[in-house]
């Protein structure tokens, strides 16, 4: 298992959880520190997963973007933003991560 960065260490916690979902037992895996409280794990066979620390429980879990009900609740419309809100698009910078030059998954943030 690689991290990175190298300075900032796995706790304990999470080094049990990424083993209990078998993610880098028999392969070689990367993982990516990708904000505060969240990491992203490459498998050999370039499977993505992430892992948070749920901020109620303070407890690391499987992390999916669309599941943070404060996320959820920040993307909501209203009837009215529907039938009278301003509607644009925007160029927008996402993060992705990249082995050797090779996109892994799909961008997050």
């Amino acid at each position: 298992m690689r991290v990175f960065p190298a300075t900032r260490p796995l706790p304990p916690e999470l080094y049990a959880l990424i083993d209990e979902r078998s993610l880098c037992r028999t392969a070689p895996c990367i993982v990516q520190w990708v904000g505060d409280s969240r990491v992203a794990v490459v498998s050999n066979s370039g499977m993505l997963s992430h892992f948070a620390i749920d901020p109620a429980t303070k407890t690391w879990n499987d992390y999916y973007g669309g599941s943070d009900p404060a996320e959820q609740k920040r993307r909501e419309l209203s009837v009215d933003d529907v039938e009278k809100g301003a509607v644009e698009v925007r160029t927008v910078t996402r993060r992705q991560i990249f082995v050797n030059g090779k996109p892994v998954g799909g961008d997050f943030e």
